[in-house]
């Protein structure tokens, strides 16, 4: 079994590790702020941060909605809760015990 690497997923796990790796020092970030702020005894400045870093690890969600959407992601969102129920119809069918088993 070889691994193939195609360029939508490199693509997808560079993405994946820049947005953890932002993600990640924002939250460094954020706790060291909090810590000082703990030290000097000082709120005002608190909620500004609060504000950016929030806003910063949101930026990545609100560009894969916007590609999502712009790619056609969500063209017929109705269809997997059909697929759902067509998959749940499939199984009861085939979860019954024939005529022949149930008697012996």
């Amino acid at each position: 079994m070889t691994a193939r690497f195609t360029t939508k997923g490199v693509v997808l796990v560079a993405m994946s590790v820049l947005v953890m790796v932002v993600a990640g020092l924002a939250f460094t970030f954020k706790m060291a702020d909090f810590a000082m702020t703990i030290v000097k005894d000082d709120v005002a400045g608190f909620g500004a941060v609060s504000v950016a870093t929030y806003l910063t690890g949101m930026l990545p969600l609100l560009l894969l909605t916007l590609w999502a959407a712009f790619s056609g992601r969500f063209r017929d969102i109705e269809r997997p809760k059909y697929r759902l129920f067509e998959l749940d119809a499939e199984i009861e069918r085939g979860g019954e015990l024939a005529p022949e088993v149930r008697r012996g």
